[in-house]
C-alpha cells in the first residue's frame, strides 16, 4: 500500500504522488491532472514520496530511484545516479539545494540509507551514500 504524499508550492500549486503517480492540482484541490510523462507506466504505482525546491524543480521517489521535473511537473526524467535500487521513501531538498533521499532496501544492500545530492548547483544527478 502506497501512503498519498503532498508537496505545495507557495505560488499555489499541489502535488500529490500515491497509487496512480503524480497529480497536480492549480486550483486548491477541486481539480487533478496526472503528471506521469516519463514515468514508467510500471512505477507509477510505486511512488512513495516528493518533495519541492523553491524554483519548482519537483523529486519523487520510487520504488526504482528518484524522478525529477523542471517544468512543473510537466515530463519527469530518473535522477538517481550513484544511487542503489530501493524504495525511495523520503526526499527533502535544504535551503542551499541539496537532495536528500532516504532508500528502504528491505535489508538488501546496506539495509537502509540516506543519500545526498552532490552539487545542488547543477542539478547533477549523482549521490553520495552520507548514512549506512
Amino acid at each position: 500500500m502506497v501512503t498519498p504524499q503532498v508537496s505545495h508550492h507557495p505560488e499555489g500549486d499541489i502535488f500529490l504522488v500515491g497509487s496512480d503517480g503524480v497529480n497536480r492540482s492549480t486550483d486548491d484541490g477541486q481539480t487533478w491532472q496526472w503528471r506521469n510523462n516519463g514515468i514508467p507506466p510500471n512505477l507509477a504505482s510505486l511512488m512513495f514520496s516528493m518533495t519541492m525546491d523553491s524554483n519548482k524543480t519537483i523529486y519523487a521517489g520510487s520504488a526504482y530511484g528518484v524522478y525529477r521535473s523542471t517544468d512543473n511537473g510537466g515530463a519527469w526524467a530518473q535522477w538517481d545516479s550513484g544511487m542503489p535500487s530501493g524504495d525511495v521513501r523520503a526526499l527533502n531538498v535544504t535551503s542551499k539545494g541539496y537532495v536528500f533521499a532516504g532508500i528502504y532496501n528491505g535489508g538488501t544492500y546496506t539495509g537502509n540509507a540516506l543519500f545526498r545530492s552532490i552539487n545542488p548547483v547543477l542539478g547533477v544527478p549523482q549521490h553520495k551514500e552520507i548514512l549506512p
